[in-house]
């Protein structure tokens, strides 16, 4: 398992729903060759063979597409810390004189692929790709990230992201409130992972205290930012963890978020032990 902290590289959401990290400037593993790039696609349909996505992305991306493919190794097949499959495949490519390493891979659920890639001089960047393929959770998996029931604001517009659903004030956009419901995730692993994507961390000077009334434990945290409320509330217990944000609210939105963290119910417990069979050889397959 790869010891790198991506919770420490900057983030740039795009609009498709892609993050793109950039690893700081100063760092053990890349830093004395380049500022590695990782990029996470979530929700990538249809599903696709490695080859076929690596022929996109090099098809797509700036930098790539100035690039030449020297060597290409065979795909590896995986299957993720949740039992999920994927492929994996490490290119060496040149762009202009520089020669570099890119790492491809891509864990499938039924109608979609969650594609992960980065690109370094150093090839520690094929190692941080797999651990971040190993350690993700499909939407789609047994015991999975996904939507939770809940009373939505009244009034207010939804719209779904991918992992998670932003509420925007009735009166926007002249009310700039905003709140933002994640998904459940299973904890563990992917609670890091889902926070790469959604990093809604309280401020150090935030206020905290207990929220009665939800259906797991947890506490929120509040604080002041130019005369605007914003606000994150923590609920978990051993199975589950689910993350709610309020973000340039006032008072009577800070009432919102409470009602609507309190109407939140938990992901029933699974049926049976056994997870369903998915047959995805021949995506995989070269």
């Amino acid at each position: 398992m790869s010891e790198v902290d991506l919770t420490r590289w900057s983030r740039v959401r795009h609009a498709d729903g892609s993050v793109v990290l950039t690893a700081p400037a100063i760092h053990p593993a890349f830093a004395a060759n380049r500022r590695a790039t990782l990029r996470i696609r979530p929700d990538v349909r249809p599903i696709a063979t490695v080859e076929a996505v690596c022929d996109g992305l090099h098809a797509s991306t700036a930098e790539l597409r100035r690039s030449r493919i020297d060597r290409s190794e065979p795909t590896e097949r995986l299957v993720t810390r949740a039992g999920e499959y994927g492929a994996f495949r490490h290119l060496q490519v040149t762009v202009g004189e520089e020669p570099l390493n890119w790492a491809v891979g891509l864990i499938a659920g039924d109608d979609g692929m969650t594609v992960v890639d980065g690109l370094a001089r150093s090839p520690n960047i094929a190692a941080l790709v797999r651990d971040v393929l190993e350690g993700w959770l499909w939407a789609g998996a047994f015991d999975r990230i996904r939507m939770v029931p809940y009373r939505p604001p009244a009034g207010w517009f939804g719209v779904r992201r991918s992992m998670a659903t932003c509420w925007l004030a009735s009166d926007a956009p002249r009310d700039q409130a905003a709140i933002v419901v994640c998904d459940a995730v299973p904890r563990g692993p992917a609670e890091r992972l889902h926070a790469l994507l959604w990093p809604l961390e309280p401020a150090e000077h935030a206020t905290r205290v207990a929220i009665d009334g939800a259906a797991l434990p947890g506490d929120i945290a509040t604080w002041i930012v130019d005369g605007r409320i914003w606000a994150v509330v923590q609920l978990a217990d051993a199975r589950w963890s689910v993350r709610t944000a309020l973000q340039a609210g006032d008072d009577q939105h800070l009432i919102v978020l409470r009602a609507l963290v309190r109407s939140i119910e938990l992901p029933p417990a699974p049926a049976s032990d056994v997870p369903p069979g998915l047959d995805l050889y021949g995506w995989m397959a070269m």
